[in-house]
């Protein structure tokens, strides 16, 4: 979250007369430990204590969707979970949402959701997923404790049990996304509500039409992948989920899912859409020259790296500007659907041939239809 807020958005003035009147009326949640509803919190890295807030949790849902719905209904937010319309309710918390400041022991200030507004979230996450529940009856709630320990994921609570997962032991914790939905409001004016995406993406892994695996490989590809760069292009590797995701899919170790990384980096080098902005092999002079990163990344390619040591010495990013690049992120499942090509095998090297003849393919497509906008 920003810095830094404007006073208003600490204080529960800012909201509408009837949500406070309505506050009244509403039992806040209490987490069991001190826990933010991160992803990548460490806090939930305790088994024991993920077991207390799950049991907790499993123990007032019931209550919990009862009370949203009915502060809701006093806040008269009309929404509907059946058609997924959360237009008014998107805008109901633009309109009342506010959060407490604090600072780290260094003195630096950072901002959390309010309690109430934490509480607002974590209910509005039980009510979906109590909807999700009660029209998937084989879906269910579990402590994702398969996952490995330090691995992104692990110790949530989640609904899993899909027919047609993109990777195994695939899991959705509704009220940690929509508490960190609700906690990045104020970052953006382009935030909304993804309960409607949420919803979309049980349908779409759970629906008994799909055929069994076919999310194996594409939705590797067409959903996580430029996640995945987008993470490796900001640095962001060692706490991407993306990262986790690719390598659950494929089932592969850490160094193979590394190798994957850089293959598909370098691969985005060659095609154009990546760009240095300082690159120095031996420490000294910085450059942006994009041959002699290419160079230096095949290098890295050939032996085992860190991504520190790649990190250390060069900062990258996607050419935004390239309208190739605008186009395949917003026509990715209409190019999924014309992709064609062969799916790899278990191996790596297979897969590392999949994915960066299907980004080659994806790009190639978006310059033979360069005249689409994302509009349309």
């Amino acid at each position: 979250m920003k810095n830094s807020l404007p006073d208003e958005y600490l204080y529960k003035e800012r909201s509408t007369e009837l949500f406070k009147k309505a506050l009244a009326h509403y039992e806040i949640y209490i987490p069991t430990t001190d826990v933010s509803y991160n992803i990548t919190d460490t806090s939930l890295s305790d088994t024991a204590k993920a077991k207390k807030e799950f049991n907790q949790v499993e123990n007032v849902k019931e209550k919990r969707v009862e009370n949203i719905a009915e502060f809701l209904a006093l806040n008269e937010v009309n929404y509907s979970l059946v058609t997924a319309d959360f237009t008014e309710l998107n805008t109901w918390i633009r309109e009342n949402v506010y959060y407490e400041k604090h600072s780290t022991a260094s003195g630096d200030v950072f901002y959390k959701l309010h309690p109430v507004w934490f509480s607002i979230a974590f209910d509005l996450g039980l009510l979906l997923e109590s909807h999700v529940l009660s029209i998937h009856p084989n879906l269910d709630v579990k402590l994702n404790t398969w996952f490995m320990k330090r691995m992104i994921g692990r110790n949530l609570r989640v609904i899993t049990g899909f027919v047609h997962p993109p990777y195994k032991g695939y899991g959705i914790d509704f009220p940690l996304f929509i508490v960190q939905n609700v906690s990045n409001y104020i970052d953006s004016p382009s935030v909304a509500f993804i309960g409607s995406t949420l919803l979309d993406e049980v349908s779409k892994y759970n629906s008994p039409s799909n055929e069994a695996g076919s999310y194996r490989a594409t939705s590797v590809g067409s959903e996580y992948i430029e996640d995945l760069l987008i993470s490796i292009a900001y640095q962001e590797v060692d706490t991407s989920p993306e990262i986790q995701l690719c390598r659950e899919s494929y089932d592969l170790s850490f160094s193979k899912t590394k190798k994957l990384v850089l293959a598909v980096l370098i691969a985005c080098a060659e095609e154009g859409i990546l760009e240095v902005i300082r690159f120095s092999e031996d420490g000294d002079e910085y450059s942006q020259d994009i041959s002699a990163f290419l160079t230096y990344l095949k290098k890295l390619y050939r032996k085992s790296f860190s991504y520190e040591q790649l990190y250390a010495k060069a900062d990258y990013r996607f050419i935004s500007s390239d309208p190739r690049v605008e186009i395949y992120m917003n026509n990715e499942d209409r190019f999924a659907e014309q992709l064609d090509v062969p799916e790899p095998n278990e191996k790596i090297d297979s897969i590392i041939a999949f994915e960066i003849a299907k980004l080659k393919s994806y790009l190639l497509m978006a310059e033979q239809c360069s005249s689409i906008t994302p509009s349309e």
